[in-house]
């Protein structure tokens, strides 16, 4: 019944620290975050994810794609699916609307009724006035009940001084999308 391993604080810094680091390309500073994401979800039993998955015709490449391998329906399979995409952005800017748009897209395609978006730098727009990228999670929710959750810099940062835990903040910006809230 345990929801979420431990977290090795020493480790998780040191991912922390280098998804920080602004040297290498973009791919790199990428692979780095993803490298971070893919940590986490081990975190929670059941759930493995695969990096780096490309689609047969080789058109698209999913960052990371998460299967809920638990025997049993339990909470998060009825909550995030038993599978779902994960994107991860680790740039200098907030991850803007078109690119949004397009995970959104690719989790329409895959029949995922869940994703995250790791941005370094969040997401265009903000909560109160719901413009821009963050328009386009809610309005995503509105039409089919996609839940599409970001976690930025500060998020990374809260889970490693341990004010929360990732399964804890997964589950609180699902609420948070679906039903409104305070936020985290």
């Amino acid at each position: 019944n345990i929801r979420e391993y431990p977290l090795t604080p020493a480790y998780f810094r040191l991912l922390l620290n280098q998804v920080e680091a602004t040297d290498g390309t973009t791919t790199e500073r990428g692979n780095r975050l993803e490298h971070l994401a893919t940590y986490l979800f081990l975190l929670v039993p059941g759930w493995v994810p695969v990096a780096k998955m490309k689609t047969d015709d080789q058109s698209s490449e999913h960052d990371i794609v998460v299967s809920n391998l638990n025997r049993t329906s339990d909470l998060s399979a009825e909550l995030f699916g038993r599978r779902f995409l994960v994107e991860c952005k680790n740039r200098k800017y907030p991850v803007r609307v078109g690119q949004v748009g397009y995970f959104l897209y690719r989790m329409r395609l895959t029949h995922c009724e869940f994703g995250v978006i790791f941005a370094q730098n969040g997401i265009t727009g903000n909560e109160d006035e719901e413009k821009a990228a963050r328009a386009l999670l809610r309005r995503a929710f509105h039409e089919d009940g996609s839940i599409c959750v970001v976690l930025d810099l500060n998020d990374l940062k809260a889970i490693a001084d341990a004010k929360h835990t990732f399964y804890s903040l997964l589950l609180q910006r699902a609420q948070n999308l679906q039903f409104g809230g305070s936020g985290l």
